[in-house]
């Protein structure tokens, strides 16, 4: 885990910060004939799949986040108007 400052605030950027997402899969049925232990009848599987989060978690010691998150958060930040933000007039 690393420690960054970012205005003041102190930034920990932690890869365990994710998410799981499942999908149902279909089987072969080369895979439900062929597989141990032997379920023929089954004709779906299900695959976890380990994604960034996109959650900031704020606490009395800082901000948590993802590295991809901070990297898209500061790429964000360099532009010099970001999408979504109109300047005030």
């Amino acid at each position: 885990m690393s420690v960054m400052i970012f205005q003041g605030h102190r930034v920990f950027l932690s890869p365990i910060l994710t998410k799981t997402v499942t999908s149902e899969v279909r089987r072969t049925w080369r895979e439900r004939l062929l597989t141990l232990p032997w379920r023929p009848l089954r004709a779906t599987k299900f695959k976890s799949v380990q994604i960034p989060s996109d959650e900031v978690i704020q606490t009395r010691d800082g901000l948590f986040m993802h590295p991809e998150l901070w990297e898209r958060f500061k790429l964000a930040m360099d532009q010099p108007n970001p999408k979504g933000f109109k300047e005030r007039p």
